[in-house]
């Protein structure tokens, strides 16, 4: 009986440790002055888990940095001007979703559905939001929805201006 508990128990801990989850994570973050004031440019890099068909919705301002970044990467205060949508490696789903909740996840979608079918397979894309009326506040979600390949990469570019 001990046996057939360590086996078990060895079998879930070595499926935990292969299994690879979902992550988004900043790469870079790049700010230069322009005129009378600030562009900046963010990158994300998306890695969809086994079997995972979608993200959680994340909050702008909770996703991460790179271990070469140091510091979490805000966004508050910042405007959005335009977000670039690039395939990598192994591709998403054609066609898949691109939306950035202000507020509150399937409330107004800051890129007015510009972001429907931009995250693609063998396409980029630049997506523009759908009107500027205020800076964003790092709470915004960002959303990613009807991928179902499995450890698909996407790489997500947010151009933003102060």
């Amino acid at each position: 009986m001990k046996k057939l508990i360590l086996i078990c128990l060895f079998v879930f801990i070595a499926s935990q440790a292969w299994a690879t989850g979902e992550t988004i994570t900043v790469v870079s973050d790049i700010t230069m002055r322009s005129g009378d004031g600030y562009t900046r440019v963010i990158e994300y890099a998306l890695v969809f888990g086994d079997g995972a068909e979608s993200f959680d919705d994340v909050a702008l301002n909770s996703i991460t940095g790179s271990a070469s970044l140091g510091a979490d990467p805000s966004v508050s205060g910042w405007w959005l001007f335009k977000v670039e949508s690039f395939y990598v490696a192994t591709v998403v789903t054609a066609d898949c979703n691109l939306y950035l909740w202000s507020y509150a996840a399937d409330g107004l979608d800051i890129l007015g559905g510009n972001g429907v079918d931009k995250v693609d397979a063998d396409t980029n894309f630049t997506i523009y939001p759908a009107t500027s009326t205020q800076p964003l506040t790092g709470s915004e979600l960002l959303d990613v929805d009807n991928n179902a390949v499995n450890d698909a990469k996407h790489t997500l570019r947010l151009h933003l201006y102060k």
